[in-house]
């Protein structure tokens, strides 16, 4: 009961504070950025926000770049690098929430950020493309409070999209109209074409030394599975059996690295990497800087085949629950005809094609074409100018 009534009281003070904070004027220099990567330990530097963040901090010192943490371990890390980073409760996370002109998120808005935001134009990077349906176009916890959570409602001035058939979908997603889309490309994806300062923080730097000790002890391939987080929660591992798994890897000179969908993060999924060909990877961590370095992804309705096509990666669709997924979850129509590469339903089909030749280079160049408009590494850039950012005078 008491834990009841301090929600309470915590949900009241938050709707109180938001009408107030129209009241702060606004500084069109300040930006503050907000993520939703965790594990167990504390919040991790991630997804489009972070490579927005870096963005602002490399290019413009006219612009006080402000990453909110919502633990003081990440504010901690990034301040030690150079970087500009407060905790959201933290007086200068508060003061620097009121004041800032723009409030830059890649996921749904939490309370603890929302009720700072009156006034601030929140831009919106989104961390998927829109396969999946989600918000009131989608299936999956559509049962939302206002008072509960008022991020939800919430509208957005700008929503990033990565090309003109995306921004169909994120209209959907958002309910709002397809004039609120901007279409630059994803900040993620900047690093696939050149180096920025700051990404190694909390990239997935056991990721990366995995493949490179596969590599030097001569692998042949190695393939990532990389399947997306389902509604009642299921392991999608327990749909594979790894020694058999591990069995065809070892014929094949090949391994297979298992990557959970970042909520996973926060759950006890057991880990057993006693099989040679198989390794289990923490969840989490940024992978966007070592993607490039895998040969072949697995994955299922996840959004990092979209990515993939950027490096012209194959991709094996495991879809082995696709009904059910649709009526939990829901995907749009077009998902069949826009994943270029085998679709599989069973283990043992999926088995199978692992050996099978790669043939589907020419379709994936064809939906990349339809899914981004600009293939460079400049999204980050075209965000920042749309937006109208005067850079007159420093702050």
């Amino acid at each position: 009961m008491h834990k009841r009534l301090q929600t309470l009281f915590i949900l009241l003070i938050s709707h109180l504070i938001h009408p107030i904070s129209f009241l702060s004027p606004r500084n069109e220099h300040v930006f503050v950025c907000i993520g939703w990567h965790r594990n167990k330990e504390r919040e991790l530097f991630a997804d489009n926000a972070k490579y927005f963040y870096l963005y602002l901090h490399n290019n413009h010192p006219e612009i006080r770049a402000i990453w909110l943490a919502k633990d003081e371990n990440l504010a901690r890390i990034l301040r030690t690098q150079g970087f500009r980073s407060y905790r959201t409760h933290s007086m200068r996370g508060i003061f620097y929430a009121l004041r800032a002109k723009y409030t830059i998120i890649d996921a749904r808005i939490g309370r603890e950020n929302w009720k700072f935001s009156g006034g601030s134009t929140i831009v919106q990077l989104w961390h998927g493309k829109g396969f999946k349906k989600s918000g009131p176009d989608g299936k999956y916890n559509t049962n939302h409070s206002y008072f509960t959570d008022p991020g939800y409602f919430l509208k957005y001035k700008k929503i990033v999209a990565t090309s003109e058939r995306m921004s169909t979908l994120l209209s959907k997603t958002f309910s709002q109209p397809l004039s609120d889309i901007i279409i630059t490309g994803h900040p993620r994806t900047d690093v696939f074409f050149k180096t920025i300062n700051g990404a190694d923080i909390d990239a997935h730097n056991e990721l990366h030394s995995v493949i490179k000790t596969y590599r030097n002890n001569g692998i042949k391939k190695i393939f990532l599975y990389s399947p997306t987080f389902r509604a009642d929660g299921s392991n999608p591992l327990e749909k594979l059996d790894l020694p058999a798994l591990n069995a065809k890897l070892s014929l094949l000179n090949s391994v297979c690295l298992l990557s959970l969908h970042p909520k996973f993060a926060m759950k006890d999924i057991v880990q057993n990497n006693s099989l040679s060909h198989i390794r289990h990877i923490s969840s989490g961590f940024d992978i966007y800087p070592y993607l490039k370095e895998i040969d072949t992804i697995i994955t299922d309705y996840s959004n990092i085949f979209i990515d993939a096509l950027l490096l012209d990666k194959p991709v094996i669709f495991f879809t082995y629950d696709k009904e059910f997924y649709k009526e939990t979850t829901g995907l749009h129509e077009d998902f069949e005809t826009l994943t270029p590469g085998p679709h599989v339903n069973t283990f043992d089909e999926l088995l199978d094609t692992l050996t099978i030749e790669d043939t589907y280079s020419e379709s994936r160049n064809r939906v990349k074409a339809e899914l981004f408009e600009y293939i460079d590494g400049s999204s980050s850039e075209r965000i920042f100018k749309n937006l109208c950012v005067s850079t007159e005078k420093p702050v």
